[in-house]
């Protein structure tokens, strides 16, 4: 499995239009693929007819991906961020089916105990920052064929902000979001801004993850009103009005610094074929489809970039991570923030 890995790894690095072409090539390496991500199908059966010939398409869209990357970034950013992933052998339709979900109104209360604005004149001290050094930041979670983005990424502040009042870091329940989270749609999608709006007006009490397990479906809500658990004190919901670029620079990162991490709704059509690197292009800042957790910055690389925690497992991108640019609201990553300032239990 690891010459594999390897294998797939290598072929990408090589260069923009290193993939080989050949058909008896591309079958070398769809086996590669199938050890590499414990894929299974009937050799010569309909089933792995029809998985070969997307992984044909994803190797054809990648190579483009890849040249126009190559084409768009300075000497210095060149390296490709488009490879081979565990979704290759997906139709681009089901990748958006399966892991992304559709977007769904978000409510943006007017907290009057919140007042973001003051958080804007609060200088970013540090160019650097990395919220999983400061050992607040739970394992990276995958969600499995559920469009339960937005519960992670929600919880995931909330188990932060837990841990940065002085307690000891503790994996909550997502599945208590998905299941009892009525302004929501479980599995069929939500946003982090309705499940903080139920948290807290609700008074829920999130159940430690090992008492209401995640299992990847909507099931009948278990919520305990009398739980010893933790919920959300204070929070903000955020959208961006104006030119989205000075948001991230005015209020996102002094946020990130001074309060805790983000959760951001994200346009993420493209991130069936991302590997690594710092997403820059070929990423839509309209149609949200997706959530994930802003843990931290880098303000000293070129380009500057975003460090993000992603659902969809250890095995997808940077270790379940990946780098989205700082300032051009790439991926729209501007356009919905949210986060928790104080949690109680």
């Amino acid at each position: 499995m690891f010459f594999c890995y390897f294998l797939l790894v290598f072929i990408f690095v090589s260069g923009v239009n290193a993939f080989p072409s050949q058909k008896s090539e591309l079958k070398d390496l769809f086996n590669a693929f199938k050890l590499t991500y414990n894929k299974t199908y009937h050799y010569g059966s309909a089933e792995h007819d029809f998985r070969f010939n997307n992984f044909m398409a994803s190797i054809k869209r990648i190579n483009y991906q890849n040249h126009l990357n190559f084409i768009k970034t300075d000497d210095n950013n060149s390296t490709p961020v488009y490879g081979i992933t565990k979704f290759s052998d997906l139709s681009p339709k089901e990748f958006q089916d399966k892991y992304l979900s559709k977007p769904i109104e978000q409510t943006f209360p007017k907290n009057e105990s919140w007042n973001v604005a003051k958080y804007m004149q609060v200088p970013v001290t540090e160019n650097v920052w990395d919220w999983r050094k400061k050992k607040v930041i739970t394992p990276v979670k995958d969600q499995g064929g559920c469009g339960s983005c937005w519960a992670f990424s929600t919880v995931e502040n909330v188990e932060t902000s837990w841990a940065l009042s002085g307690n000891q870091v503790t994996e909550l329940s997502t599945q208590e979001v998905v299941d009892c989270s009525n302004n929501n749609y479980g599995c069929k999608g939500g946003s982090p801004c309705n499940a903080l709006i139920w948290l807290k007006n609700n008074k829920i009490k999130l159940a430690k993850n090992n008492l209401y397990p995640y299992d990847g479906s909507t099931e009948k809500c278990r919520t305990n009103m009398e739980s010893d658990g933790v919920g959300v004190l204070d929070y903000f919901c955020e959208s961006c009005f104006g030119p989205c670029p000075m948001v991230e620079i005015k209020k996102m990162l002094p946020l990130v610094h001074a309060i805790g991490p983000l959760a951001v709704s994200v346009n993420a059509i493209s991130w069936q074929d991302y590997i690594g690197g710092v997403i820059q292009h070929h990423c839509s800042f309209d149609s949200a489809n997706h959530a994930v957790q802003i843990v931290g910055y880098n303000l000293n690389e070129q380009p500057p970039y975003w460090i993000v925690r992603n659902s969809w497992g250890l095995n997808f991108g940077e270790e379940g991570y990946l780098r989205i640019k700082v300032g051009d609201n790439v991926c729209g990553v501007a356009n919905s923030y949210s986060g928790v300032k104080s949690t109680y239990s």
